[in-house]
């Protein structure tokens, strides 16, 4: 995925191309075993077919890789998000045990935390797409990989609920689009982050606003994982 965004930064990827290899990075993923293999009922848990998991894997990877790409429309927005989620995903991986989960996420945490010191407005520094889609990518692979490897994680409700900023965005931003018969690449300024700057608000407010969501939905999650 890093090799698919820095193609993008420099070279400026049609759309077919871009998503293309980001569906077969995922591919290649789900052929390595990182997949998502089953949901829970209230009757047990439902074995899925090779398709039903692949389909789904692909869905969480993908909406997430774009998913942070989209709200990376702000100075200090997406890697501020994504330093929140991988913050509140460590803490749940460790209280379920996933050491590996919860370094990964930490080491995330960590890389967000030391870029912002120069992501905030005005950024002397971008992610990029090479930097956006990275970090969507990875925190898509640690929920997935977590939840195939922990018994506690048989579905990925926390982790969606952790990611709930770049997740919603994603979703309003496909039915938008889907709607008003535009194509899911063509960038508009629908985005929530758009909204709140349209309302007068300043980049430095809008970014506060959306890091309280994001931690709002982090807490909940955390709360939720120790019940």
């Amino acid at each position: 995925m890093l090799l698919l965004g820095m193609a993008d930064d420099r070279y400026e990827l049609k759309p077919v191309w871009k998503f293309g290899g980001q569906i077969f990075i995922v591919w290649l993923m789900w052929r390595a075993g990182v997949r998502i293999n089953s949901l829970p009922f209230s009757a047990g848990t439902a074995q899925l077919s090779d398709m039903a998991s692949l389909s789904l894997t692909m869905l969480w990877i993908l909406g997430m890789t774009n998913g942070v790409n989209f709200i990376d429309g702000v100075d200090g927005l997406a890697a501020g998000v994504c330093a929140i989620a991988s913050g509140c995903l460590c803490v749940i991986e460790v209280m379920k045990g996933a050491t590996w989960a919860a370094a990964a996420s930490a080491a995330i945490c960590g890389a967000c935390l030391a870029f912002l010191r120069f992501n905030f407005h005005p950024a002397k520094i971008f992610l990029g797409d090479t930097g956006a889609m990275l970090l969507g990518f990875w925190l898509g692979f640690i929920a997935v990989a977590a939840a195939a490897k922990t018994a506690a994680a048989t579905t990925l409700a926390l982790p969606m609920l952790v990611l709930g900023v770049p997740v919603f965005d994603a979703l309003w931003a496909i039915a938008r689009r889907t709607l008003a018969g535009q194509p899911m690449w063509r960038a508009d300024r629908g985005h929530l982050h758009h909204r709140l700057l349209a309302r007068g608000f300043s980049p430095q407010k809008t970014v506060a606003v959306i890091y309280a969501i994001a931690g709002i939905l982090g807490a909940a999650a955390i709360f939720l994982a120790r019940r």
